[in-house]
């Protein structure tokens, strides 16, 4: 009888209640919410999140200042976004890499293309610029550029489509000190066995760049004498189509020998070297290289034009700089 009795002391004297077991109703509402909180559960422990995707959520809830774990954090906002009916697209996976003085680059897997940005500055407390991503695949790519020396940043990433949810914890990573990558483009300045005539926009197909920065030398031996010499740096937009991306003007250039000539070009990794002449002859061989991609007339700058190409051959222009 004792286990069906509560004793309870009060001020008014002591007195004796019949012990009831509360029901649960389990209404509709805590049924809905029990799910949500099983939901974000799964998502947490199976979803495929990296130990480094767990620190960094770590480091969120620390950042907020509140007695709390990444995990309660995590499924706060996975909750929430239920609630709201948004689609939790998840983001897993983070990859920091090719960390240089000034930027460096970050992957993070993910399943469509939902308008990824990541947000970054040197307090975790305050990360507001924004970078957005580029989706290939299964995964987004930043390209982070623009940073001091020797500087930890702090950085999140976050779906912004409409109806999507989806961010990571907090992320951290320092740059090193400035060490410049040689940049070298095109093909060596030197006396070949054939010559391009005049009056083509060309570029070489061979030795694209091999890193993004600047070009600030050009090398070119002519056949004989060049006349109104453009330079520009190249990249494909489609299938047969390519735009400039930066040029200048040099001039003339003397036929014999190498010629040296100081510019300032942007190139990106992948670019292609190329060059206009009104006259001349240019040096150029007939085989042995990736071929060369050619307009007729003065096609410097252009965008999204459509070329035709010349198998095997490769002429005498390069470039040096650094990135």
């Amino acid at each position: 009888i004792d286990k069906k009795l509560i004793y309870r002391k009060r001020k008014k004297g002591n007195d004796v209640k019949k012990y009831t077991r509360t029901v649960n109703p389990d209404l509709k509402g805590q049924q809905t919410q029990k799910g949500y909180f099983k939901e974000a559960i799964n998502e947490w422990t199976k979803a495929g999140y990296s130990s480094f995707d767990i620190q960094a959520w770590n480091v969120y809830a620390r950042s907020k200042k509140v007695t709390a774990s990444g995990f309660n954090m995590f499924t706060r906002l996975k909750i929430n976004a239920d609630i709201e009916s948004k689609t939790w697209e998840r983001l897993t996976n983070c990859n920091i890499y090719n960390v240089k003085g000034k930027g460096f680059k970050v992957d993070i897997n993910v399943d469509g293309d939902y308008l990824g940005k990541l947000y970054i500055g040197t307090s975790k407390y305050s990360m507001l610029k924004e970078v957005p991503g580029v989706f290939s695949v299964d995964k987004y790519t930043f390209d982070i550029t623009g940073l001091s020396l020797l500087t930890r940043y702090y950085f999140y990433i976050e779906n912004t489509a409409i109806g999507k949810e989806g961010r990571t914890g907090i992320y951290s990573q320092k740059t090193t000190e400035y060490m410049p990558v040689p940049i070298d483009i095109g093909l060596p300045a030197i006396d070949r066995s054939y010559y391009l005539k005049e009056g083509w926009t060309r570029f070489n197909k061979s030795n694209p760049a091999n890193a993004t920065g600047r070009i600030k030398r050009i090398e070119i031996y002519a056949y004989n004498n060049l006349l109104n010499v453009k330079v520009a740096t190249f990249y494909q937009v489609s299938e047969y189509n390519y735009s400039t991306r930066d040029w200048t003007t040099i001039g003339n250039v003397p036929a014999g020998s190498k010629q040296i000539f100081e510019v300032d070009i942007e190139v990106k990794e992948g670019d292609f070297l190329g060059m206009y002449w009104s006259n001349g002859y240019m040096e150029a061989d007939t085989s042995g290289y990736a071929g060369i991609k050619q307009i007729a007339g003065d096609h410097i700058p252009c965008e999204n034009e459509a070329v035709s190409t010349l198998i095997n051959r490769g002429m005498s222009e390069y470039g040096i700089g650094e990135g």
